[in-house]
């Protein structure tokens, strides 16, 4: 079986939104970027006691610029970005 964006914590940000509606409304996490998120990236950071899981939203530009894009609402890597080097 082919591994899929999702399977490395990845997922569009309307399935992101529908499932935690508090994100509602957020931008793109990467600095100076105001545009929409189309897609997050599930993350975890070490916290006293654990770890805390969080979304980080990507607009359109910036996911496809870490491999990924939404089409008909499901992350897919975008072309060429899983082809092999050499």
């Amino acid at each position: 079986m082919t591994e899929q964006p999702s399977d490395f914590g990845w997922a569009s940000w309307s399935m992101v939104t529908a499932m935690f509606p508090q994100l509602c409304g957020r931008s793109c996490s990467v600095a100076s970027c105001e545009s929409g998120a189309v897609a997050g990236m599930k993350r975890r950071v070490r916290r006293s006691g654990g770890y805390q899981l969080y979304w980080q939203p990507y607009c359109h530009e910036h996911a496809e610029r870490r491999g990924v894009g939404v089409v008909d609402g499901r992350v897919r890597f975008v072309a060429g970005f899983a082809i092999p080097l050499g």
